[in-house]
């Protein structure tokens, strides 16, 4: 941290930057809009920079932002950023806000089971799938289901954590395979960010269903993990795609039916202790400012 002659300060560190929205086709008339997020938190900042130097679109930009706190009326207003530096080495999550979900511990205990994975491939997969920008952003306070279990904010990290650690624990599983029941288990119910609006079901998750209204947006990923790993590539692939679930001769029957009984655990755990909580969309219950 720096401080100017005129009392502002100015910081430079790792982040996240997302939801870029140039408000003029002059930026000098008028500054680009955007969300820049650090662990510590996430701030709205605006930015006089040429809008080519900023990215926008489904993925959040890595890399390091320098700006200035300006802000003279609280911490609603935004900061300025003055300059961005792209960036291979910034992991998406060591800029996801520890605050993300409403649940205490949650974003950390998913980042510390990423990191334990043994496979790089699988490791790289994950960061590519929270790289998106509604999974960066919105994992974390969507919930599970709309009227069933953990159904308040943050139900689906707590109930996909909840599914992992289970599923990863069971007696047997070389590390390979427990590689891949952990990535499946915290991915499992992904489409449901995609698949709530509004406490009811999108028409895409009327038509096809969670499951597949996930492996869809995860299909570019998948792909990129079948070149780099084709043998972790092509089984995830398949755990993901759900054939397995129609025969239990299928190869990825095994693995799928492990985290499946811990889905099923879970939830019926979450339905016996907990009562009925309000309807939410997976954009509401957040107490961090995105």
């Amino acid at each position: 941290m720096k401080n100017s002659s005129s009392g502002y300060r100015c910081y430079t560190f790792a982040s996240a930057m997302y939801d870029v929205e140039s408000q003029s086709d002059d930026t000098r008339a008028a500054p680009t809009s955007l969300g820049l997020s650090a662990a510590v938190s996430a701030w709205p900042a605006v930015s006089w920079l040429p809008f080519e130097q900023l990215k926008s679109g489904d993925r959040i930009a890595l890399g390091r932002a320098t700006v200035v706190d300006a802000r003279s009326e609280g911490p609603g207003d935004p900061l300025v950023l003055v300059k961005w530096k792209p960036s291979d080495d910034v992991d998406p999550f060591d800029v996801i806000p520890l605050a993300s979900s409403p649940v205490v511990g949650t974003v950390s205990q998913v980042r510390d089971m990423v990191r334990s994975l043994s496979s790089i491939a699988l490791r790289q997969f994950m960061a590519s799938v929270f790289a998106l920008t509604d999974v960066f952003r919105w994992y974390w306070t969507c919930p599970a289901s709309i009227a069933h279990h953990h159904r308040g904010p943050g139900g689906l990290a707590t109930h996909s954590l909840e599914v992992a650690v289970a599923a990863s624990s069971v007696h047997g599983l070389a590390p390979w395979q427990r590689d891949l029941v952990v990535t499946y288990a915290l991915l499992h119910d992904i489409g449901k960010i995609w698949s709530y609006s509004d406490g009811t079901l999108t028409d895409e998750a009327e038509r096809i269903g969670h499951e597949q209204v996930g492996y869809r947006r995860l299909a570019p990923m998948l792909t990129v993990l079948r070149a780099a790993s084709p043998s972790e590539g092509e089984q995830l692939d398949a755990l993901f795609r759900g054939d397995w679930r129609k025969n239990c001769k299928h190869p990825a029957a095994a693995l799928g039916n492990i985290v499946r009984a811990m889905d099923q655990f879970s939830a019926a755990t979450f339905m016996r202790r907990k009562k009925k909580t309000p309807l939410i969309s997976c954009s509401e219950g957040s107490h961090v400012d995105w």
